[in-house]
């Protein structure tokens, strides 16, 4: 998934996604 982000936004959802999985959701 955080493949697909990085090629969306480039970095801000690739960041979001690293919250979201530090958190494990």
């Amino acid at each position: 998934m955080a493949g697909i982000y990085r090629g969306r936004m480039g970095g801000q959802l690739v960041f979001f996604n690293v919250t979201v999985r530090g958190e494990g959701s």
